[in-house]
């Protein structure tokens, strides 16, 4: 089964992410209640996760995790 691609992978470094893991993060279009930013209503899943230690930083910029 190594040949298998991960089904999942971080959009900054590109190792695998597994979505239902604490240390996961998710991309969606929300909107927040007026004060602060609590989350009232998501309004698109845009199925992108990342590992949470991963900044948005450009890939360049990103160090190695390993």
């Amino acid at each position: 089964m190594s040949g298998i691609p991960p089904l999942f992978t971080c959009y900054v470094c590109g190792l695998r992410v597994r979505p239902e893991d604490n240390g996961c993060e998710r991309k969606a279009v929300v909107w927040l209640k007026a004060k602060g930013t609590s989350i009232s209503r998501v309004v698109e899943e845009l199925y992108e996760y990342k590992h949470a230690v991963c900044s948005d930083r450009d890939v360049s910029e990103q160090p190695a995790l390993f």
